[in-house]
């Protein structure tokens, strides 16, 4: 009878532990978005199968789906714009979307969106690295605004966000009037 139960305690205890492991190594949903932690490589790569993610493009009217090197032109070309960053498996990412679309047309203005697990390993890294506010911040998640104006984020709205919310925000850093 003891033994078992030491048994049982044990094998639980590993299996605490191996799922701990496991939520930090490949991220984890929160009520906010889905978290990736400093260091996060690309998930599609880590995983070894390449047919894991649904790659397909975005199917909003008045979004934009930028690759890296349109991004990266975009940053260097200095003026300012908007971009969320999304993963195409993010649930949060897909609440998030028709709510910036119905902005984009409503407002007029352009809305980006950078798919972070469509980024090669190398473009991942260089974006990461490119961008103060990744080492300043440990801890990360999607959906992620952006606003970049001279090649520098000059603001950022974290987590899956309400209409009224990201309208604030946007008229809080002159994005779109009141």
């Amino acid at each position: 009878m003891k033994k078992s139960y030491i048994v049982a305690i044990t094998v639980l205890t590993l299996v605490i532990l191996v799922e701990g492991f496991f939520a930090i190594r490949m991220g984890k949903d929160n009520d906010q978005g889905n978290v990736l932690l400093s260091g996060a490589t690309n998930a599609l790569y880590e995983t070894g199968n390449e047919n894991y993610y649904d790659t397909t493009t975005i199917n909003y009217e008045n979004l934009t789906e930028l690759t890296y090197s349109d991004w990266k032109q975009m940053k260097e070309d200095g003026k300012q714009f908007v971009f969320v960053i999304v993963q195409t498996t993010c649930s949060f990412c897909h609440q998030y979307e028709p709510i910036l679309d119905e902005i984009a047309k409503e407002q007029g203005i352009p809305i980006y969106l950078l798919d972070i697990l469509k980024m090669q390993d190398t473009e991942f890294d260089e974006f990461i690295a490119s961008l103060p506010y990744f080492s300043e911040n440990e801890r990360w998640g999607t959906p992620l605004t952006m606003i970049m104006k001279d090649g520098k984020i000059t603001n950022t709205l974290s987590g899956l966000a309400s209409k009224d919310e990201t309208l604030s925000f946007y008229q809080q850093n002159g994005i779109i009037s009141e």
